[in-house]
């Protein structure tokens, strides 16, 4: 089982990132945090999982335990792959997910990527009391909907994630998120 992967992110690609470690190069599909924290040449202790399974190999990589336990979490829900948990983490905030699952809010979870009305039901229904005891600090983070906006407008990932990584965006509302943005972000 691997645990964790210390290595230096070689390249943000559309949906993975390249990260270095040692001679090997691994394509890894990124979590939330790790894109929008961490830029090119940047080495780190990430915290990973390596899903083997029949359809092939994913490996994912995760900022902090949140992430992965999270991802570990979502994993224990019926008819939801890794792949989909994988892009599910990598578009909105882990703690935010936590706090949109423990309140039971349907309507917020079925507009993440990757889940639709059902998949959230039984999100809800499978995980109701997983992260209802836990210290999670209650605020909105909102960078997911901007990035998604500057993305429609056709801005580079990369570029967008790069410029938001010196913004602070909790409690701030996605309109203004997306103004910093834009004073941020060049074509």
């Amino acid at each position: 089982m691997l645990r964790r992967l210390n290595g230096t992110i070689v390249e943000i690609l559309e949906d993975s990132v390249l990260i270095q470690t040692g001679d090997f190069t691994f394509q890894a599909i990124p979590s939330f945090r790790v894109l929008k924290e961490f830029s090119p040449d940047e080495k780190f202790n990430f915290e990973a999982v390596l899903e083997i399974n029949e359809y092939g190999t994913a490996l994912f990589l995760f900022r902090d335990t949140i992430e992965r336990e999270t991802f570990d979490t979502l994993r224990k829900v019926s008819k939801l792959g890794p792949k989909t948990c994988g892009k599910i983490i990598k578009s909105v905030d882990s703690e935010l997910l936590r706090n949109i699952i423990a309140g039971g809010d349907i309507d917020k979870l079925s507009k993440v990527p990757g889940v639709g009305k059902k998949t959230a039901e039984r999100i809800l229904t499978e995980l109701k009391g997983e992260f209802e005891n836990l210290d999670i600090q209650q605020r909105e983070d909102f960078s997911a909907d901007a990035v998604d906006a500057m993305l429609a407008l056709g801005f580079d990932k990369y570029s967008v994630l790069k410029a938001l990584k010196g913004i602070k965006t909790e409690n701030m509302p996605t309109e203004e998120i997306i103004k910093l943005l834009l004073t941020k972000v060049k074509r």
